[in-house]
């Protein structure tokens, strides 16, 4: 590791409860993942990652910032896909890569809750107020997966994203994995616009969406994320209202009611 490297992870408590193996390999991953990104991120804030058996605690994620942004938690679900622990011989496997992609993506987060604490704030309290949480939630997801995205390929998934039947009928935080529930269709959205962005195929994909008010919406959110793109860097939730504006537009389009 570089002197950097040793600095950086040297503050962390990195740890995997249930295996110590996998925790060596863990904290050379964490250490490969700053000497690729250092760049591109800021980690000061960074106290702990932890990798969790995915078959102990179902977080339907591959990992999640918390802790106002000091801790990342990673799930084993790709690690346990893994042939072997051994980063010199990983470095072209494909769910290896993805890992690293998924660490960056936290790391990215870490990096913005530094910056935009207001922001990251309300997402973290978006079911206390939608009107400014759902907005910061799916801005604070698009500015992370635009960082992060260009490191792996994501045809799959944006294949997968517009030959899903998204039926809209509903709205609910909760029990929400659910191509019927508009929440569940914001999940995915910041990461389709970055990933299909990235991919030099925008006009392609949107061609094959066959519901033509998705297709609308979709247009609509990324004529918004430009213009707030281009006023960056501000850490005020009020321009996010346009954004919630959108989406509130066309939760009234697809005809939608809330599910508490």
């Amino acid at each position: 590791m570089t002197e950097l490297n040793d600095r950086m992870c040297g503050k962390m408590c990195i740890t995997c409860r249930y295996d110590k193996n996998i925790e060596i390999f863990l904290r050379d991953l964490v250490s490969y993942t700053i000497k690729k990104y250092h760049d591109e991120i800021d980690i000061s804030n960074l106290k702990s990652i932890e990798l969790i058996d995915s078959a102990e605690i179902d977080l339907k994620t591959d990992g999640r910032t918390c802790e106002e942004g000091t801790k990342i938690i990673l799930t084993s679900r790709l690690f346990d896909k893994l042939p072997e622990y051994n980063i010199k011989t990983l470095e072209d496997n494909k769910v290896f890569m993805t890992i690293v992609n998924t660490l960056f993506h936290e790391m990215g987060h870490v990096t913005d809750w530094a910056k935009y604490p207001n922001i990251y704030n309300c997402a973290s309290n978006l079911e206390e107020d939608k009107r400014n949480g759902i907005p910061s939630l799916f801005w604070l997801e698009y500015l992370a997966e635009k960082r992060s995205c260009s490191q792996i390929d994501h045809t799959d998934y944006c294949n997968s994203f517009v030959t899903t039947n998204w039926r809209l009928t509903k709205a609910c935080l909760y029990d929400y994995f659910d191509s019927t529930n508009f929440v569940y269709l914001n999940k995915h959205l910041p990461y389709f616009i970055a990933r299909k962005e990235n991919n030099n195929n925008s006009k392609m994909y949107l061609e094959k969406i066959k519901n033509q008010i998705l297709v609308n919406y979709i247009i609509e959110l990324e004529e918004e994320l430009k213009v707030l793109e281009n006023q960056l860097p501000f850490d005020d939730v009020d321009r996010l209202s346009y954004l919630y504006e959108i989406m509130n537009k066309y939760f009234k389009k697809f005809n939608i009611k809330w599910v508490y």
